[in-house]
């Protein structure tokens, strides 16, 4: 699976969360769950995680002002 050949490699690990978090593609769960057997440190992971989460829940925040003016 391609996925999984991204996430062997460890300069892919963390922009493959990122993107995976910001976007949901691939989905979050099944990257994490990938991740966990990695060498990605949990606080790294967190870190990943919750700033494209974040960014991700605040350009949905602000998508209809963008949109309407």
């Amino acid at each position: 699976m391609k996925l999984t050949a991204l996430l062997e490699r460890p300069a892919l690990t963390i922009p493959v969360l990122f993107v995976s978090a910001f976007l949901g593609l691939p989905p979050l769960l099944a990257t994490s769950i990938y991740i966990a057997g990695t060498r990605v440190r949990t606080p790294v992971f967190i870190v990943v995680c919750f700033v494209g989460r974040s960014a991700r829940f605040i350009v949905i925040a602000y998508a209809p002002q963008l949109i309407l003016g």
